[in-house]
């Protein structure tokens, strides 16, 4: 399977487009803009997310089914916003969320089915939103740290 080379230029050039398999982001990327990916159906591949990127927008990979693993995080992320996995109903492995991440917005992870594994929430998330992980169903254990306040519907 050829991997497409994406470079985000914040203006949802991808949006439905369902031919996108895989992507790298480029060096110097800061951002993963709202929907950037959102309904490629046919991404399977997460090939990086360079150490740069401080921000993935809501609803950035919603309803890329076909999303299987992310191979975590980069620490230097700070924001997930609302939504950004939200209908990755093949993602199975998260890998972990970086320290800096202080809240978990409303429906980040929302009907992830195959989601698995989580490898941790880290200290420092204080708040996890509404729905969250509503529908993860293979989702069986997670540890939730100390710092968490609030846990919303």
């Amino acid at each position: 399977m050829e991997e497409n080379i994406v470079v985000y230029d914040g203006e949802n050039n991808f949006r439905l487009d369902r031919t996108v398999t895989g992507f790298t982001v480029a060096e110097g990327v800061t951002a993963i803009g709202e929907q950037a990916f959102y309904g490629c159906t046919g991404l399977t591949s997460l090939c990086g997310i360079p150490e740069g990127v401080t921000t993935i927008g809501g609803g950035a990979f919603d309803g890329c089914t076909g999303l299987t693993s992310l191979g975590g995080i980069p620490e230097g992320v700070t924001t997930i916003g609302d939504g950004s996995f939200a209908g990755c109903t093949g993602l199975k492995s998260l890998g972990g969320i970086p320290e800096g991440v202080t809240t978990i917005g409303d429906c980040t992870f929302q009907c992830c089915r195959g989601l698995t594994s989580l490898d941790g929430i880290p200290e420092g998330v204080t708040t996890i939103d509404e729905s969250a992980f509503l529908g993860c169903k293979g989702l069986t254990n997670v540890n939730i740290p100390c710092s968490v306040t609030s846990i919303c519907d």
